[in-house]
C-alpha cells in the first residue's frame, strides 16, 4: 500500500471507507472540493467494492444516490457508471468481461490518483506558505 495512501488514513482494503480520521495532516478536504474527477474515482471505487462483496442492494443505492447525480454533470463520468453498474448483470463477476475493474490495479490507480492530489496539494501548500514569508 503506498505509504501516502496509509499515512492518511484512507484505505486500501475490500471494504473501502474514505476517512478514518478527518483531522489528517496529510489530506486536505478540499482536495475532494476542488477535484471531481478524484471524489467520483474514490465514489466509483467505493461502488466497485459494494458489488465485490456481493451488497447489490446497497451498491444499486449508493450508484443512485452518489453517483447518478454526478453523471448527470459530467458525460465521462456516466460512461464510467454504466460500466461499473455493468457489472451488476454477471454471477460471476471474476469471469466477465469488465473483471479489470475487480483488479487491484484498479484499487492502485485510485490509491495513487489520491496520493498524486495529496503531493500537489502539499506543494502548493509549500509555495503560499515561502510567498507569504517573502512578502512579510
Amino acid at each position: 500500500m503506498p505509504k501516502l495512501w496509509q499515512n492518511s488514513g484512507w484505505k486500501q482494503e475490500r471494504n473501502v471507507s474514505y476517512k478514518e480520521n478527518k483531522t489528517s495532516p496529510v489530506f486536505n478536504d478540499a482536495i475532494l472540493d476542488t477535484n471531481p474527477e478524484l471524489f467520483f474515482h474514490l465514489q466509483q471505487q467505493r461502488l466497485i467494492e459494494l458489488i465485490r462483496n456481493e451488497k447489490i442492494e446497497e451498491a444499486l443505492e449508493f450508484a443512485q444516490e452518489e453517483l447518478a447525480p454526478r453523471g448527470e454533470e459530467n458525460q465521462s463520468f456516466l460512461e464510467e457508471l454504466e460500466r461499473t453498474v455493468s457489472l451488476l448483470v454477471f454471477k460471476d463477476v471474476s469471469n466477465c468481461p469488465l473483471r479489470e475493474l475487480l483488479d487491484i490495479s484498479q484499487r492502485l490507480k485510485t490509491a495513487n490518483d489520491v496520493n498524486a492530489a495529496i503531493l500537489t496539494s502539499q506543494s502548493h501548500e509549500t509555495i503560499d506558505n515561502i510567498i507569504l514569508v517573502v512578502l512579510c
